[in-house]
């Protein structure tokens, strides 16, 4: 597809594309559900999955040199010590995310999407919505049975609210409730999660810890979500 603003669209819905390749301008919107098989190459240009996902089976691959899937990007995660990057963003950036699982033992799938904006439950979460990357993503699992991964998340210096400092980013996963794994390898535009075992949503951004009440400050209750401070979080003393 090398036009300007394409519809995809298999007139046969278990047909798969062999290779796709993405050029032109504009972005290409699919009309239905749709698996690559072969290369999905980005030479420029989006894929607007919309409600649907772009699947990459297991025995797909993806050549990028400008380009990404704006929506759900669903590839195949094979047995073993595996590591996928999902080439995603929004109508604007390029914002990946890299998921390295340490060991799989049923293969599966993994569905990754990213969406501008804060997530609609910060609020309630121990990150400070005045410093964070303005972004969220989200990974939903299907079948993949493993013991942990470990997820990098990247955003751009555009993503940021004014202050935020990078590298005091911690990250939040909320499922029904917000966790907060270890954080590992930070950079000026990436954040890494490890040890995580169950999927969600993410944000980034700086912790909002706020000690209430008296008592112990080694007595987790009286932080904000229940937890104790890690290292690199900003605390705030009621």
């Amino acid at each position: 597809y090398n036009g300007t603003n394409q519809s995809l669209a298999i007139l046969n819905s278990s047909q798969n594309y062999g290779h796709l390749t993405i050029s032109g301008s504009g972005t290409k919107t699919m009309a239905g559900n749709s698996s690559v098989v072969g290369t999905l190459t980005f030479t420029n240009g989006t894929i607007t999955t919309g409600a649907n996902s772009l699947y990459l089976n297991s025995t797909g691959t993806v050549s990028r040199t400008s380009g990404h899937v704006i929506g759900n990007f669903k590839k195949y995660i094979a047995t073993g010590a595996t590591t996928k990057t999902f080439e995603i963003g929004d109508a604007t950036n390029y914002t990946p995310v890299t998921v390295a699982f340490a060991s799989v033992t049923s293969a599966g799938d993994l569905t990754v999407s990213t969406a501008a904006g804060d997530h609609a439950n910060i609020g309630t979460s121990s990150i400070n919505p005045a410093f964070t990357a303005n972004r969220n993503w989200t990974l939903i699992n299907s079948g993949t049975v493993f013991t942990t991964y470990d997820p990098t998340f990247t955003f751009v210096a555009g993503d940021l609210d004014a202050g935020a400092i990078p590298g005091n980013f911690i990250v939040g996963r909320y499922n029904a409730g917000w966790t907060y794994p270890t954080v590992g390898t930070k950079t000026s535009t990436t954040t890494q999660a490890t040890g995580l075992t169950a999927f969600g949503d993410f944000q980034l951004g700086e912790s909002a810890k706020v000690f209430t009440g008296t008592g112990n400050f080694s007595t987790a209750a009286r932080w904000t979500g229940g937890t104790l401070p890690v290292a690199g979080e900003n605390l705030l003393i009621d």
